[in-house]
């Protein structure tokens, strides 16, 4: 079996969204891994001011989609997504 991941595009983002994620502890580590990527925390791409820039927007659904994907994944909730829809 295939397994699509669509990511959300802009307009579904929302103050304290990533904040949210860390709720589920399988989030944590893989928004580390995001920020280490882009050398700068993710979680400071949530507050009301970094939503107001449409780079920053779209670095947060980026990042929250990934996460969300690896939380399933060490979960086996999914195996490795074949396609990806951004």
């Amino acid at each position: 079996m295939s397994v699509a991941v669509i990511f959300p595009g802009q307009g579904s983002q929302s103050i304290g969204m990533l904040h949210q994620l860390l709720l589920n502890s399988y989030v944590a580590g893989p928004l580390d891994e995001v920020s280490e990527v882009l050398h700068s925390d993710v979680r400071d791409l949530d507050s009301e001011s970094a939503l107001q820039s449409t780079v920053s927007v779209q670095l947060a659904l980026l990042a929250a989609g990934v996460a969300a994907v690896r939380a399933f994944m060490s979960q086996d909730i999914c195996l490795r997504p074949h396609v990806a829809f951004l």
